[in-house]
C-alpha cells in the first residue's frame, strides 16, 4: 500500500516531479507536468523483492515488520535526494535520477545493560538546513519515532558519522514527547522545530539544546496530528489531523488563526502560492488584520487589550419582557398629538373669554 506521496514545498525550485513510496519500498518517480510521461522512473529502496515480501496481520502483530513508513524529499533547488525510512528499517537517502541508495544511517549504540539493539520506527522525517537556509544541499535529517524518539543526523557529504548526533535519552523523552511522533516541521530561519504526536499535541522544540525540552505548545488540536506545514513566506503554520480540524496559527505567538472542520479524517494539506499575500505590508494585514494602516502597532489588533490577549467577551444586552417592553415612539404621532392638544387650548380660552363679556 502507499505510505506517502511527496513533491517540492517551495514554488521557487525546478523540481517537476513528485515521488510516491509503498510499505514495501518501491518508490515511483512521476513528471508533474508532462501526463503523457506518466511515470519517469521506478525503483527499489529496500532491494527486496515485492512478491515474496507480503503483508500478514496475526491477532494485532506483523510478521513482515520490514515496512517503510515515512517519507520526504529534500526541498533545496539542487537537491536530488528522498528520506525513506520505517520500521526495523533505517533511515536512507535515494537519488531520484539514479536510483542509488547514497547514504545509510546506523542505528544508536546498544544498551550497556541488557546488549540489546535500539528499536527503529522512524515515524516522520523531515530535511533541516541550519547553516544557510538558501543553501543548495540541507544539512541534517531529523527522524522522529514511534518511541517518542527524536533523532539529528548529519547527513553532508564530508560527515563521516552515520549515527545521530543529537537524540533524546531515555531520561528526556517524558519531557519532550510523551506519545508516538507523527509530524515534525521545521520553522524556517531558525532553529526550531515544530512536533506533532499521536495525542493531538503540538509543541516546539529548540534543537540546540533538546535536554530543554519543549519551549512552546501549540493549543487545539484533540486528535492524532498527521501533518504541519510552514507557509513559504509567511509566519503562518497550519495541521491537520484525525479531529477532522484545519487550523492554522501564527509562528511568532503560537496563537490560532482558523480553525475550520473538513468533516473527514485529515492526512495532509499543501499551502497554494497566492501573489496577493506577496508584498510585506499585505502579510501584516493578513495575520494582524488591516489596523495597521492606521497607525497602529504591528502585532495589535482593535481585539487585544494592553497585555496583547484577544479580548473575547461578546456585548450582551439587558432581556426585556415583550409585556413589559414600551412600543417605539412615533414622532409624526407624537407632534399631531401636540397640535391637536394646543388647538384644544385655544378653543377653551377662547370660551372663556366669551363667558367674561357676557
Amino acid at each position: 500500500r502507499p505510505i506517502a506521496i511527496v513533491g517540492s514545498s517551495s514554488s521557487s525550485t525546478n523540481k517537476k516531479v513528485i515521488a510516491c513510496c509503498t510499505s514495501m519500498g518501491k518508490v515511483t518517480i512521476m513528471d508533474m507536468f508532462n501526463l503523457e510521461k506518466g511515470v519517469v522512473a521506478q525503483y527499489s529502496a529496500f532491494n527486496v523483492n515485492e512478491n515474496n515480501n507480503k503483508i500478514t496481520v496475526t491477532k494485532g502483530s506483523f510478521q513482515n515488520r520490514d515496512i517503510a513508513t515515512s517519507m520526504a524529499m529534500d526541498p533545496a533547488p539542487e537537491s536530488n535526494r528522498i528520506a525513506i525510512g520505517g520500521r526495523e528499517r533505517e533511515t536512507i537517502l535515494l537519488d531520484m535520477e539514479t536510483g542509488k541508495q547514497i547514504w545509510k544511517a546506523k542505528n544508536l549504540p546498544r544498551d550497556p545493560q541488557t546488549l540489546l539493539e535500539k528499536p527503529i520506527w522512524g515515524t516522520a522525517i523531515e530535511f533541516l538546513s541550519m547553516d544557510n537556509v538558501e543553501s543548495s544541499h540541507s544539512n541534517l535529517l531529523v527522524v522522529g519515532t514511534a518511541y517518542k524518539e527524536l533523532r539529528i543526523y548529519d547527513i553532508r557529504a564530508s560527515s563521516v558519522q552515520r549515527r545521530p548526533i543529537m537524540f533524546t535519552s531515555d531520561k528526556d523523552k517524558e519531557r519532550i514527547v510523551q506519545h508516538r511522533i507523527t509530524a515534525v516541521c521545521p520553522l524556517s530561519k531558525s532553529n526550531s522545530i515544530v512536533v506533532g504526536d499521536a495525542a493531538g499535541y503540538m509543541q516546539t522544540v529548540d534543537l540546540r539544546n533538546l535536554k530543554r525540552g519543549v519551549v512552546g505548545r501549540y493549543n487545539g488540536p484533540s486528535g492524532s496530528v498527521r501533518q504541519i506545514v510552514q507557509h513559504e513566506s509567511l509566519d503562518i503554520l497550519a495541521c491537520v489531523g484525525l479531529d477532522r480540524m484545519l487550523r492554522t496559527y501564527d509562528t511568532n505567538n503560537r496563537k490560532m488563526l482558523d480553525c475550520i472542520y473538513l468533516k473527514q479524517r485529515l492526512n495532509s494539506m499543501l499551502f497554494l502560492n497566492d501573489p496577493t499575500w506577496s508584498s510585506s505590508s499585505d502579510r501584516k494585514n493578513a495575520i494582524y488584520g488591516n489596523d495597521n494602516e492606521n497607525g497602529g502597532e504591528w502585532g495589535k489588533t482593535s481585539d487585544m487589550d494592553e497585555n496583547g490577549d484577544i479580548d473575547q467577551e461578546d456585548d450582551v444586552q439587558v432581556y426585556v419582557d415583550s409585556d413589559e417592553e414600551q412600543p417605539p415612539p412615533n414622532t409624526n404621532g407624537e407632534q399631531n398629538k401636540t397640535e391637536s392638544s394646543s388647538s384644544e387650548a385655544e378653543t377653551d380660552s377662547s370660551d372663556d373669554d366669551d363667558d367674561d363679556d357676557d
